[in-house]
């Protein structure tokens, strides 16, 4: 099977990686950031434990192509508020 358009195959990839990858890529570098902080590192362990939904979408960022969902967001908040 030959391209229809080989001199345009790896624009056409490049644009499907970063469609595919790209927002995956930005979610996971905010949470290696916001990581680092003790605080936020425990909030997510505390969030992971109440909520399984959180900890499967925690999970899916950290090892499958997954992002910062309002869920996981929402369960880092209460436990970062509520002790």
């Amino acid at each position: 099977m030959t391209a229809r358009r080989p001199e345009t195959a790896g624009a056409r990839y490049r644009t499907a990686v970063r469609a595919l990858l790209g927002p995956h890529l930005r979610h996971s570098v905010v949470a290696a950031r916001l990581s680092v902080l003790p605080a936020v590192l425990t909030a997510g362990i505390v969030a992971a434990e109440r909520d399984q939904r959180v900890f499967d979408d925690l999970v899916d960022l950290g090892l499958g192509s997954g992002r910062l969902t309002r869920r996981a967001l929402a369960g880092l908040a209460r436990a970062l508020t509520v002790r």
